[in-house]
């Protein structure tokens, strides 16, 4: 029906007999009619498959098993562009959930509404120990409105930067032209995001639909300057680059927008490697001053990054362990947050 589009929610697991479960009822408990729950398990070796079996009477589960292990991105690669068959697709975490059973409904909704909409924003949410809410989506900018054009939302990122796969709903076909696993670098989902925005237009739910819960294994606390370097020139100089060749007579504000979100980003993993592990702030830092040494000026100069890197200072900051532990424990699992 062309008012109700497949869609279809993948879920990749492995080894995630814990929380897989819930993953699975949370996309279940969707009140979206047109829905094909897709998990494919990369071989898991615990008894992850022993539930996710469970779901299997439920008409809308289509279940895969890797007859060994391919890898994250090559799980992800193959679900998306094999096994799926919906006309929009979204994806969550075998270890996070959706929160909002009516977020695809209402997603579909908005795509019928407004004109060549790409992408379908929900409000996301982290959470640590299962209880602790250690970051959550600011609804400004773009939650306070359904519809922007995908340039505003493009331009606007330095603004708003949660415009990952969480609580994001996409065209998959749209999605698939830009290979966004034929290669295993950090970053893939906002990169894909980003270009989608400059192709097409994106829409706004201003309501929590994505819980991400964050603990050791999440591969979004790894503090290896390396992998955050990756980043930088595998996706947001990767989004510079296809913009630029989109939109070759936007250079000038193409480049304001690469250094000031080039400007944030080294400043907020700069601090949160300052905290962590001395020893990759001075990789980046060094990176840094090499490879964009006006940016890393800029930063020196900045009053509020001395205050920071002051107080993060690996005499000084173990200080505020003593005097404050509360203190020092949210600043220590919000730095690991920084990605």
């Amino acid at each position: 029906m062309k008012d109700k589009p497949l869609v279809t929610i993948v879920i990749t697991s492995y080894n995630r007999a814990d929380t897989i479960s819930r993953a699975i009822e949370s996309a279940i408990a969707q009140d979206y009619s047109n829905l094909e729950i897709l998990i494919s398990d990369n071989h898991s070796t615990d008894n992850s498959m022993e539930i996710i079996s469970r779901y299997s009477n439920d008409p809308r589960v289509k279940i895969s098993r890797n007859s060994s292990n391919i890898g994250m991105v090559p799980n992800f690669r193959k679900a998306t562009h094999e096994l799926a068959k919906g006309k929009y697709i979204t994806y969550v975490s075998s270890d996070d959930y959706l929160c909002d059973n009516r977020f695809i409904s209402d997603a579909i909704s908005l795509t019928l509404k407004y004109p060549d909409v790409l992408l379908v924003f929900g409000k996301n949410r982290m959470i640590m120990d299962k209880k602790d809410i250690v970051g959550q989506t600011d609804e400004k900018p773009f939650w306070l409105k359904d519809f922007f054009i995908g340039k505003e939302v493009f331009f606007g990122y330095v603004k708003n930067s949660w415009l990952s796969f969480a609580a994001c709903l996409i065209r998959r076909h749209e999605l698939i032209d830009l290979k966004p696993f034929d290669d295993e670098s950090i970053g893939k989902d906002i990169e894909v995001n980003l270009k989608l925005l400059l192709q097409g237009n994106a829409c706004f739910i201003n309501r929590f639909c994505y819980v991400q819960e964050i603990h050791l294994k999440n591969a979004s606390m790894e503090v290896d300057a390396r992998k955050k370097i990756e980043v930088v020139q595998g996706c947001f100089e990767e989004v510079y680059r296809f913009a630029l060749a989109q939109f070759p007579a936007d250079k000038i504000i193409l480049d304001e927008w690469r250094n000031e979100v080039l400007t944030i980003y080294f400043k907020q993993i700069l601090i949160s490697l300052k905290i962590t592990n001395e020893r990759e702030f001075k990789i980046l830092l060094r990176f840094a001053k090499e490879h964009y040494y006006a940016i890393y000026s800029k930063i020196n100069r900045d009053l509020r990054w001395k205050l920071m890197k002051a107080l993060y200072h690996p005499v000084l900051f173990p200080v505020l362990r003593v005097l404050s532990p509360k203190r020092y424990d949210y600043f220590k699992r919000r730095s690991n947050l920084i990605s």
